[in-house]
């Protein structure tokens, strides 16, 4: 017993220490931030100084059991003392534990390497705070509002739809990417540093596990302090991190989950750091080859997939094939012999030919390389010289060079077309360069419009997007969801909804159960098997997705098809109706209708009639026109010639003479006889052109015309003298014109007559 009392009483002395020391512990949040790296490392210091407590706790309940095993009663005093030891010394081990776990949590949330850091990446109003899962969000006090996006993000976001004025999407997405990358200051980062930090931080063979958004701040940290060191003065490193956080969540994780894929990341950060182009071509691959340095179809896949997740977070996946990888892949590995695995050789070889989904890359690289190039020419169509960035030669015209404004604008100029080829240049041009391009313009100026239709110059590699293969785990994009459609979209779209029910009815109800059922589907789809740390590839979590939902659509595609039958049948039914009506009130319309047809056929044939009838008027009166227009050539011709010696001349004489006089040459010179019976011969030509004209009228014509013919004095024969045959040459060519017009004046007083009395 004394041995047992004397252990008792060592026990007490050491517990009475260690809670003394305890005691003077500070409490955690009082702790300085930089000082709780150094109370962690006390606070295990202390653990390992009272683990030997352990032992004598031990040996003193070891006592008490041998001395109950020798039938040695202790006494209640003694067996509570000992329940009081242990108790202490439980709780002092808790103490320990759980003072770790609060020093260790402040420090990684408060900590250099935590998201504290962070909140002076913002102004007032603005304020970060962070949610149960570390998703960093922003309170804008003044407007009482939150928003995922950082405030210098959306104003970021809103400069970049300026660009949507530029017509090639992939020099449109490569402006938006460059600018992005330079407010990120990842023009700064070396590929080489980047890939040092994700090393460093244990994520070399973790690419198909998910990292945390504390995990993407520690590594994009050490990245931003590496670029500090180099440019102080180009890098703020709270705002830089945050920035680049807030781009992966954009860009990997819409519904803001708080985890990401390692693979995801990584392609993130290298696509935008600072390396050559086949450099990043290549860490691409590796990231996707197996141990031997082969990659199949899948896991091409899952790097095309996280690539294009750049543009499609910029509003340009349309530009670039959309969202289903199959075509690329496809198009890859028959560049590639079709074998069912590549190399890293061939990958590259694909992309140097620039493909369709993957052609604002190399775009991108080209535009930071012609920033600061300056050509020694002039832009046509705006004046600019020099030229600065970009510069465009046109392959058809001579001598005609564009600036990248006005090439991106789509300006043009007298002369030149927008179809015409051109030649694009990122850094000063050589002499050798510019031989070349006037070879190529004088070759252009000999080839035909449909040469260039046939051989159309594409600026990247085509991709067809029929005939998908199923070698891939992806599925062909159904009516209801398109693969195009973004699964984290509609989560959100879910989400959404969920919060209208909840602020509508204030209570749960099975719609919201269900909604909240389905949105845990997705979660769980989205995230996969908690236990497993390999994660499903995109195309199978859609695959998943369609899968559970198919039974739900199908049905509403039943009733949606029920109730097209039953408006269709309602919608015969009224065109039948309408039908009926309007056959009873056809019938009653049909005989007006033909009588209406008739009349106006009539009246149409006696219109043509009257028609010809005046065609055959104005034939007559042209002839008319032409013998006077004729006998007044004969008269002039007359006047014009010379007096002749003897002063008596016969008129018939001198026509007969004249060399000029022909039968119908003039009246003066013709008898009346063949005169009258030409205007005879003329009205029977107009009587067989006026197609069944009455025959009654047309005799009335002629005793008319007989009439009004004998009024044309025919010349005497007797002889005069000059003066005298001029003057009646005068006469007669008035008295001809005078009974043309009065033959005109009777033609037409018929016709009026005519027309009364068809009327």
């Amino acid at each position: 017993m004394t041995v047992f009392h004397e252990a008792m009483d060592y026990l007490n002395e050491q517990l009475q220490e260690s809670e003394d020391e305890k005691s003077k512990w500070q409490h955690v949040g009082d702790v300085i931030i930089e000082n709780l790296q150094e109370e962690i490392d006390l606070t295990k210091a202390f653990q390992q100084r009272i683990a030997p407590l352990q032992g004598q706790v031990d040996n003193v309940n070891d006592q008490a059991n041998q001395l109950q095993a020798s039938e040695v009663v202790l006494s209640p005093k003694n067996i509570q003392q000992l329940e009081d030891y242990n108790t202490r010394w439980k709780a002092l081990q808790l103490a320990i534990e759980d003072r770790l776990k609060q020093l260790q949590d402040a420090l990684r949330d408060f900590g250099p390497n935590s998201q504290h850091f962070l909140i002076v990446s913002v102004e007032n109003p603005w304020e970060r705070s962070v949610a149960i899962n570390k998703v960093p969000y922003y309170i804008n006090h003044a407007t009482e509002t939150t928003h995922w996006d950082h405030p210098k993000m959306t104003e970021l976001l809103n400069v970049l739809a300026d660009f949507n004025n530029i017509r090639f999407a992939a020099y449109r997405t490569a402006m938006k990417l460059r600018l992005l990358q330079k407010k990120l200051c990842m023009d700064l980062l070396e590929m080489s540093m980047a890939v040092d930090s994700f090393d460093q931080h244990g994520l070399k063979d973790e690419n198909d596990k998910l990292i945390d958004v504390i995990d993407i701040i520690i590594c994009l940290n050490s990245m931003y302090e590496g670029i500090a060191d180099l440019h102080p003065t180009l890098v703020n490193v709270p705002l830089c991190v945050d920035l680049s956080l807030n781009w992966v969540l954009n860009a990997y994780d819409v519904s803001r989950t708080g985890k990401v894929r390692v693979l995801s990341f990584k392609i993130g950060v290298v696509l935008l750091s600072k390396a050559h182009l086949e450099e990043k071509y290549r860490y691409l691959f590796r990231l996707i080859a197996d141990a031997n340095g082969f990659a199949d179809q899948r896991k091409l896949g899952l790097l095309i997939h996280d690539c294009m997740q750049i543009p499609r977070q910029l509003g340009e996946i349309a530009s670039f094939g959309g969202s289903n990888i199959e075509p690329s892949v496809r198009s890859c590995f028959e560049k590639a012999s079709s074998h069912p695995e590549i190399q890293a050789a061939q990958f590259v070889d694909w992309m140097r030919l620039e493909p369709q989904s993957m052609v604002w890359l190399p775009v991108l690289h080209r535009l930071a390389a012609a920033e600061t190039a300056k050509h020694q020419a002039k832009c046509n169509i705006c004046k600019e010289f020099p030229i600065i960035g970009f510069r465009y030669r046109c392959l058809k015209c001579f001598n005609f060079d564009v600036c990248q404004n006005c090439f991106f604008s789509g300006r043009k100029a007298k002369g030149h077309k927008l179809s015409h080829h051109m030649q694009e240049y990122c850094t000063s041009t050589t002499s050798g360069e510019d031989i070349r391009d006037f070879t190529k313009v004088l070759k252009n100026k000999f080839k035909s419009k449909r040469y260039f239709k046939k051989h159309p110059r594409l600026g990247y590699l085509p991709v067809q997007t029929v005939l998908e293969g199923d070698s891939l785990e992806s599925p062909q994009p159904s009516p209801q969801h398109s693969i195009s459609q973004d699964m984290h979209s509609r989560l959100e779209l879910y989400a959404n909804r969920l919060a209208e029910v909840e602020q509508r009815q204030g209570y749960s109800t099975p719609d919201s159960e269900d909604e909240h059922h389905l949105i845990a589907q997705y979660c769980q789809s989205l995230n996969g098997d908690t236990s497993s740390n390999v994660l499903k590839s995109p195309m199978q979590i859609m695959m998943a997705v369609d899968a559970e939902q198919r039974s739900e659509l199908e049905a509403m595609i039943k009733d949606l098809e029920e109730e097209n039958k039953n408006l269709q049948a309602e919608y015969d039914r009224l065109c039948q109706s309408q039908n009926s009506r309007e056959s009873s009130q056809g019938r009653s319309d049909e005989e007006a209708a033909a009588n209406r047809d008739a009349e106006m056929v009539a009246e149409a044939k006696l219109l043509r009639q009257h028609k010809d009838r005046l065609e055959a008027r104005m034939r007559i009166l042209e002839d008319h026109n032409k013998q006077l227009e004729s006998q007044l050539q004969r008269l002039r011709q007359l006047l014009e010639q010379p007096q002749p010696d003897r002063s008596t001349v016969s008129v018939n004489s001198s026509a007969r003479t004249s060399p000029l006089t022909t039968p119908s040459s003039s009246v003066s010179s013709l008898p009346c006889g063949p005169v009258r019976y030409r205007f005879n011969m003329q009205t029977e030509t107009t009587t067989s052109l006026s197609n069944g004209r009455d025959h009654s009228i047309d005799g009335a014509r002629h005793k008319k015309e007989e009439e009004i013919m004998p009024e044309i004095p025919s010349p005497p024969t007797y002889e005069a003298r000059s003066s005298n045959s001029v003057g009646n040459l005068f006469h007669m060519a008035g008295q001809v014109g005078k009974a043309v017009g009065t033959l005109v004046t009777v033609m037409t007083d018929e016709d009026g007559v005519e027309e009364e009395s068809k009327q």
